[in-house]
C-alpha cells in the first residue's frame, strides 16, 4: 500500500508546496496548471497482493479489467474523473473538470456504490472482490501534461490514500473538511483522531454508513444550525394564507422559485418545521441531480424510508416491507400495493434508468395521488417537491396529477425551483409562483461578497464562510488570483 502511495505522490512525505515546485519543472514542465478545491477518492483492490499469487496472469488481467471497468463506470455516474490508476488502486476526482455544487456527496455516494458494486463482480474464477475507500477534500493543484494525463499536488490526494488504510473492509472513510461539507446528509461512524503517515497532526476521521434516510434535505445539512430568516418574512405570510386555506379544505400548490442561496429550502423549513405531527402530515420529495434518470425516484426515497427499508436490504425484502407498508399501514388495496411496491422496489441509494409509462404509469399516478388523498382525510398534507430542476419526468406527472386534485381536499403543494426550470413545471398552470429575488449579503448568509473576500479566502485556512460557501468561495478566490497573476507584469 505504501508504494502506492508514494507513486501516487512520487515522494510521499514531501511537502505539498515543494512537490508542487518540483511538477512545475519537471514532469508538469508543459502542463496547464491551476488550483481548485477538490473531493479526491482513492479507492484500493483488497488483497491485490494474494490474488496475484493465486491467479493465473491472464485471469488476474481479466479480473483487473472487470474491476477497473467498474469503479470507472460507477465514478462517471456520479459526475467524478479518474486521474489515475496505480496497479490495483484507483484515483478519482470531483470539481475537476466539471464542476458540481455537491461534489463532496457525489463522491461519498460514489464510494457507497463501490462497496456494493465490487464485491458483485463474478468472473470464471471463484473469487470475492473487496475494497477500501478514502475520500478527502482540500484546494489542490491540478496539472495537466501535453498527453492530457492530470496529476495532483498537495496534501489532499495523499490524505485520501492514507485515510483509506484504516477503512474496513467495503467501506468508506473521510476525513473532517469532508464530513463538514456533508453536514447531516449521511449517518457516520465517529473513529476519532488517527495518526497518519506524512502528517503532522492527527487527523479526524469518519466512517459513512448511508444517507439519511428521509425528511428535509436542508435540515439534515445545517444540523441545527439555523440561519435567521431574513427579508422573506411577505413571502412566509404568503406560504402561511396558503396553508391556512388548505386545512380549511381549499387545496392548492405553490412555485417557489429562486436562484441557488436565495433562501428557498429554508422557507419552506420555515413553515413545515413547527407543524405538530399530530395535526399535520408532510411528504418530503427530494430531487437530486444523481437520480434525474430514475423515475419517481423522490416518491421511492420517501415510501421506502416510511416502510423500514434499509439501504442494504436485497431487493426482495424491500419490496415486501414496502408492499406491507402501503397495504397495512397505507390502506390500499392489496393489489395496488403490490402493483406500487412493484415499481418503487428501486435502491434508492442508486441511479436508475426508465421511466413508468403508458397505462402503468396512469394506473401508478392514480394510486399514489389516492394515497396523498387519503393521508389528508386524517390529517391536512403538506408535499414538498424540492428542486424540481432536477426531477424525473415520471415525478412531474405524477405532480401534475396531484395538482389536479386538490380543489376539494387540505392539501398543499409547494414545488421549489430554480428559474431556468420553470418550464418544467408547464402542468402547474394553476399554482401561485413565489418570486425569490437576491437580498443581501447577511440574508444569504455567505460573508464573502463583503471586502473580506480576496483577505479571507484566498487563504483557506481563514475563510470565515459557512461549510457549504467555502468550495464556491475559494474556486472564484483562485480564479481571481491567477486573473491577477497573468496581468502582473514581468520584471
Amino acid at each position: 500500500m505504501s508504494a502506492k502511495i508514494a507513486a501516487m505522490s512520487d515522494r510521499g512525505d514531501e511537502p505539498a508546496a515543494s512537490r508542487a515546485r518540483r511538477g512545475a519543472v519537471g514532469t508538469a514542465a508543459a502542463s496547464e496548471q491551476e488550483r481548485r478545491y477538490l473531493t479526491v477518492v482513492f479507492c484500493d483492490l483488497v488483497d491485490s497482493t494474494v490474488l496475484a499469487g493465486d491467479l493465473d496472469p491472464e485471469d488476474l488481467e481479466e479480473l483487473y479489467a472487470a474491476y477497473t471497468g467498474t469503479v470507472r463506470r460507477v465514478i462517471e455516474a456520479f459526475g467524478g474523473f479518474i486521474t489515475r490508476t496505480i496497479g490495483d488502486g484507483v484515483v478519482a476526482v470531483f470539481g475537476h473538470p466539471t464542476v458540481h455544487e455537491d461534489d463532496a456527496e457525489r463522491a461519498v455516494r460514489a464510494g457507497l456504490a463501490l462497496t456494493a458494486e465490487v464485491p458483485r463482480i463474478r468472473l470464471a474464477q471463484d473469487v470475492r472482490l473487496s475494497v477500501r475507500i478514502g475520500i478527502a477534500t482540500g484546494l489542490t493543484l491540478v496539472g495537466r501534461d501535453q498527453a492530457g494525463v492530470s496529476d495532483l499536488f498537495g496534501a489532499t490526494p495523499n490524505l485520501a490514500a492514507r485515510l483509506q488504510t484504516l477503512a474496513p473492509i467495503n467501506t468508506v472513510v473521510v476525513c473532517a473538511s469532508t464530513h463538514d461539507l456533508l453536514g447531516g446528509g449521511f449517518i457516520y461512524e465517529d473513529f476519532g483522531h488517527q495518526a497518519l503517515k506524512g502528517f503532522k497532526e492527527p487527523a479526524q476521521v469518519w466512517r459513512v454508513l448511508h444517507p439519511t434516510p428521509g425528511g428535509s434535505r436542508f435540515a439534515a445539512r445545517i444540523r441545527g444550525r439555523l440561519p435567521p430568516l431574513v427579508g422573506r418574512e411577505a413571502a412566509l405570510q404568503r406560504l402561511q394564507a396558503a396553508w391556512d386555506a388548505a386545512r380549511r379544505g381549499r387545496g392548492r400548490s405553490l412555485v417557489i422559485a429562486g436562484e441557488p442561496g436565495m433562501g428557498k429550502s429554508r422557507l419552506v423549513h420555515a413553515l413545515a418545521d413547527p407543524l405538530p405531527d399530530d395535526s399535520a402530515r408532510v411528504v418530503q420529495l427530494n430531487c437530486s441531480p444523481l437520480f434525474g434518470g430514475s423515475a419517481l425516484h423522490p416518491v421511492a426515497e420517501h415510501l421506502q424510508f416510511a416502510a423500514g427499508v434499509g439501504k442494504e436490504e436485497t431487493p426482495e425484502e424491500r419490496h415486501r416491507k414496502l408492499a406491507a407498508y402501503l397495504g397495512e399501514v397505507a390502506t390500499l388495496d392489496p393489489a395496488d400495493a403490490e402493483f406500487a411496491a412493484r415499481r418503487l422496489g428501486q435502491n434508492a441509494a442508486a441511479p436508475a434508468d426508465g421511466r413508468v409509462d403508458g397505462d402503468a404509469m396512469q394506473r401508478l399516478a392514480a394510486i399514489l395521488t389516492d394515497l396523498v388523498v387519503a393521508w389528508s382525510r386524517h390529517r391536512p398534507t403538506l408535499v414538498v417537491l424540492e428542486d424540481a430542476h432536477w426531477a424525473d419526468p415520471t415525478t412531474l406527472d405524477l405532480v401534475e396529477a396531484l395538482d389536479r386534485r386538490l380543489t376539494d381536499a387540505p392539501i398543499l403543494l409547494i414545488v421549489t425551483v430554480r428559474p431556468d426550470g420553470l418550464a418544467t413545471l408547464a402542468g402547474l398552470a394553476g399554482a401561485e409562483q413565489v418570486r425569490l429575488e437576491p437580498s443581501s449579503s447577511a440574508a444569504t448568509g455567505c460573508r464573502c461578497s463583503s471586502r473580506s473576500w480576496r483577505r479571507t479566502c484566498c487563504r483557506p485556512a481563514r475563510c470565515r464562510c459557512p461549510a457549504r460557501w467555502k468550495a464556491r468561495c475559494w474556486r472564484g478566490s483562485a480564479a481571481r488570483s491567477r486573473s491577477a497573476r497573468s496581468r502582473r507584469p514581468r520584471r
